[in-house]
């Protein structure tokens, strides 16, 4: 058995005529809902952290046929008020003809694994030789990440990146803003200014983007790479304030 790697705010497609694989594998999950459709042409996952736009779900959804059955997987830190009503929009807009299921898992970061026959369980978080890796995984979520971070806050407006469909992966990825829009973007957000250096940062190191000497030295100098999991205490949120006023030059 061979299971295809789908990443956060992501969606796999596997069409009734793909053989070559034999369902999905998703990572890294803590306070995602991941959502499986069963058509009657294929099989859609979905991971999703909240913030994807419902439209373009329901109108991928909407290219397979009905749905004949639907999947939902989540764990302890699961947003539920959030995520069942957008989950409950999604199924309000489709054709769904069967039921939904719901898996819990305990554990605080978590895998799930799909297979096409409709078996599902959520697992430990870690690859086995059945997982056929996502390429360029790092390039792909630094982008995901970056588009994300970079919206308004609880927009819902992110663009899925769909990742695997006709049989193979596919290659388009990228950044949904250039440069300068992320950086006037950081500029009008002062009270996420590290956290949203922390991922620019990360994208610089992984040569996406050329990010200006003043702010790599400021990300540097504050190892705001740890902002990335880490929530600032009041000292920090004070250090990040200094910063933010001196790199833009604000009294």
């Amino acid at each position: 058995m061979m299971y295809i790697e789908i990443t956060q705010d992501s969606i796999g497609v596997i069409e009734l005529t793909n053989k070559s694989v034999d369902g999905f594998f998703t990572g890294g999950i803590q306070t995602c809902l991941i959502m499986v459709f069963k058509s009657e042409n294929a099989t859609i996952l979905v991971h999703d952290s909240g913030q994807l736009c419902i439209t373009n779900i329901i109108d991928l959804l909407s290219k397979y046929g009905e749905i004949n059955s639907v999947t939902v997987a989540y764990g302890p830190h699961f947003h539920a008020k959030h995520n069942y009503e957008r989950l409950h929009t999604i199924l309000s807009n489709i054709n769904l003809l069967g039921t939904v299921s719901k898996i819990e898992s305990n554990l605080i970061t978590f895998a799930f694994i799909y297979h096409l026959d409709g078996k599902a369980k959520c697992v430990k978080d870690q690859y086995s030789g059945l997982i056929i890796p996502i390429p360029d995984k790092a390039l792909r979520m630094s982008c995901i990440e970056l588009n994300n971070f970079f919206l308004e806050p609880d927009s819902q407006k992110l663009k899925p990146s769909l990742q695997y469909c006709n049989g193979a992966y596919q290659s388009e990825f990228g950044l949904d803003y250039n440069l300068d829009e992320m950086l006037e973007i950081l500029k009008r957000q002062p009270d996420f200014f590290f956290t949203n250096l922390a991922f620019l940062e990360k994208a610089h190191d992984l040569n996406l983007l050329n990010l200006p000497k003043q702010l790599l030295e400021v990300a540097q100098r504050n190892k705001v790479s740890r902002f990335m999991f880490k929530t600032m205490n009041d000292v920090d949120i004070l250090q990040q304030n200094l910063e933010y006023k001196g790199t833009f030059k604000i009294v």
